[in-house]
């Protein structure tokens, strides 16, 4: 018989994550939406199947997005090659239900080409460490 694949495994998805970044192919990096954003596409009649992990939305026009789903959390998450093939708008929306770790919205800005980093202080060497304690 087949071992069962549990729903939360962090060794896998380091596994995941690897084996996209070693083969340049940032399009198979997942990205986690909050489940709450189906409730659109439910209102809106488009046609829902799944299984005890995955699920896949379908819309009358035609686009379609599989997805992981991890019910105790909360969350669905996809491709992001997958997302980008959803119509601009479907786009927007997921892209506002959008479930990240913490992220330093500084450097965010900086990649964003908005003029972050200003007038932040000196620079200054560093060890790799965090400089809370706790983190």
């Amino acid at each position: 018989m087949a071992e069962t694949t549990p729903v939360y495994s962090p060794e896998l998805v380091i596994r995941y994550v690897e084996q996209a970044l070693v083969a340049k192919d940032p399009g198979q990096l997942p990205i986690c939406f909050d489940i709450g954003v189906l409730e659109k596409y439910r209102e809106a009649g488009c046609t829902f199947i799944r299984t005890r992990s995955s699920g896949r939305v379908q819309s009358p026009e035609g686009w379609r997005l599989d997805f992981g789903i991890v019910d105790d959390a909360g969350v669905i998450h996809a491709a992001a090659a997958d997302v980008l093939k959803l119509p601009r708008k479907e786009r927007q929306h997921f892209a506002a239900h959008v479930r990240v770790p913490p992220l330093n919205a500084r450097f965010l800005k900086m990649r964003m080409g908005l003029g972050a980093c200003i007038d932040e202080g000196d620079i200054e060497e560093w060890d790799g460490r965090s400089r809370n304690p706790e983190g």
